[in-house]
């Protein structure tokens, strides 16, 4: 099911795709007009790449979204950066994460739209922090590689969302926190 938060966002994106002059006054009415009508993620993915074949700087919710939708990994790469996904973003099913010398938060805390049941956090991390804010009740479990780097999770309640956080992969001199809202 597509949430509302999903809905305002892929509206948000074909507005501003209209407003650079990517696509017209009657295509702006047919693909709203089919994103309001749809009712899974599988529904946007064709709407949003032929979108994003014109528009080269298209928004990061669109990738996100065809990602989720495909079944494939939504990357956060990064040297030396720091970024910060909250409120309202979109995840995918599963998130990529490879880091060196970086801080990347990822706050699934506030999100409307789950992509499905679980999501899949892969990491390769070097020197850097990751953080991870879940909504009271959801399940957490990692299965994370540690050379010289730390894993606190804090769980809170049982897991009655029916919603699983799997954090999986290497981290060299890093930290990896997690904690529920």
């Amino acid at each position: 099911m597509i949430g509302e938060t999903q809905k305002e966002d892929m509206r948000d994106f074909l507005v501003k795709a209209y407003a650079d002059g990517v696509i017209g006054d009657g295509e702006l009415e047919t693909r709203l007009t089919a994103m309001e009508a749809a009712e899974e993620p599988s529904a946007l993915v064709a709407m949003v790449e032929e979108v994003r074949a014109r528009y080269p700087l298209a928004p990061v919710a669109s990738a996100a979204v065809a990602a989720s939708a495909a079944g494939e990994a939504q990357a956060i790469r990064g040297r030396g950066m720091s970024k910060k996904y909250r409120g309202r973003w979109f995840s995918s099913e599963r998130i990529l994460v490879e880091l060196s010398m970086s801080t990347v938060l990822l706050d699934f805390s506030e999100l409307e739209y789950f992509p499905g049941s679980r999501i899949d956090i892969l990491v390769d991390l070097r020197a850097s922090t990751l953080k991870v804010v879940l909504p009271r009740g959801a399940e957490v479990t990692e299965e994370v590689d540690t050379d010289f780097s730390t894993v606190k999770i804090r769980r809170r309640g049982e897991n009655d969302l029916g919603i699983e956080v799997r954090i999986r992969g290497a981290a060299h001199m890093s930290t990896v926190k997690v904690k529920a809202r």
